[in-house]
């Protein structure tokens, strides 16, 4: 067999049906639970055989976009994993060479790939990067798929995202997700990306004004009466979703009720507990234990989750950072200063 034969074989059996492309939030993703130890497998051979093709079958033009589309969907694993190295390196990668490979910038394969650079940039604590980038995908994506293509709007979404995590902007991502969920409901109210948008917009309202809190609660749920009524579901973005309920639930002094909702959500996902979205919700539980009185225990969590944040995010991670300062003064109120 030759090299293309081989590689076209390898790219023909993959974990993840290549006919779905659509961008943002289809919840059938490889990342999620049944298909997960499967990419841990694949993903670095993945890897391995895009740069090959690229490098060495330029003029196979249509053998390049399915493995572009296998990197795209590899790219989604890696950092819905919490994997952010190989992401950053593998993506940024593909892009500015595309040229050498015979596409461009504005093709919509490579764009597919910007749009998960950006969301990469996101997770790794670099919003202000992600916020030009997503900014200059937008206007290619808008000229080339029209304005109100769904990709366009996924990308807008990610551009919500980037500006929703920086410090005092609140305000301007809600403004922008409530356009969004707009022309979303328009094409479809209950399709998964109105649902994800309403999740953003959720996340922003909390993020504001605590006596909205009862609002971005009444979101997540009707959220979750959609995505997991029987509330068992694996998926990650359903572990999103309730980790944004536990706060919603804090911020409106329903500790009892936080509480059990973490405690439950925690204990079903003991496998993922180094996934961005249960760190995240362990970082709620702590914040919950400590309105408990309960120090012991949130230290013990506090410690445990420091570890997984600097194994997974990096020690210079904001998230790393935020979580040492919390685990330090617990441990100051346990012990006293050092």
């Amino acid at each position: 067999m030759s090299q293309l034969d081989m590689i076209a074989a390898a790219l023909r059996v993959t974990p993840h049906d290549q006919r779905q492309h659509r961008e943002d939030h289809d919840l059938r993703l490889p990342y999620q639970s049944e298909d997960r130890a499967l990419w841990q497998l694949v993903a670095p051979h993945v890897v391995q055989i895009t740069d090959t093709v690229v490098a060495t079958l330029p003029h196979e033009q249509d053998l390049i976009r399915k493995a572009l589309g296998l990197a795209r969907s590899t790219s989604r694993y890696f950092i819905a994993a919490g994997l952010l190295s190989p992401a950053n390196d593998f993506l940024p990668r593909l892009i500015d060479r595309c040229g050498s490979y015979g596409f461009s910038s504005d093709d919509r394969e490579i764009m597919a790939l910007r749009h998960e650079h950006g969301r990469m940039l996101i997770e790794i604590g670099e919003a202000e990067l992600a916020e030009t980038r997503l900014r200059e995908l937008i206007a290619d994506r808008a000229r080339v798929l029209g304005e109100n293509d769904r990709d366009t709007w996924a990308s807008r979404h990610k551009l919500a995202k980037a500006i929703l995590v920086q410090e005092g902007r609140w305000q301007e991502a809600e403004q922008l997700l409530w356009g969004i969920l707009e022309a979303e409901d328009a094409l479809d109210p209950n399709h998964t990306d109105s649902m994800v948008v309403k999740h953003s917009l959720a996340r922003a309202i909390l993020a504001q004004e605590e006596r909205r809190a009862p609002l971005a609660e009444r979101m997540c749920r009707e959220i979750l009466s959609q995505w997991d009524p029987s509330g068992t579901s694996p998926l990650n973005e359903v572990l999103f979703v309730r980790g944004t309920l536990v706060r919603a639930l804090h911020v409106q002094r329903r500790i009892d009720e936080a509480r059990q909702e973490a405690e439950a959500t925690l204990a079903r996902n003991q496998e993922r507990l180094d996934e961005v979205h249960a760190m995240a919700l362990t970082f709620s539980y702590i914040a919950i234990l400590l309105e408990l009185n309960e120090l012991s225990k949130a230290y013990e969590q506090a410690n445990a989750l420091l570890a997984r944040r600097a194994r997974v995010l990096g020690d210079r991670h904001p998230d790393t950072a935020r979580t040492r300062k919390l685990r330090d003064d617990i441990r100051k109120l346990l012990h006293g200063p050092e």
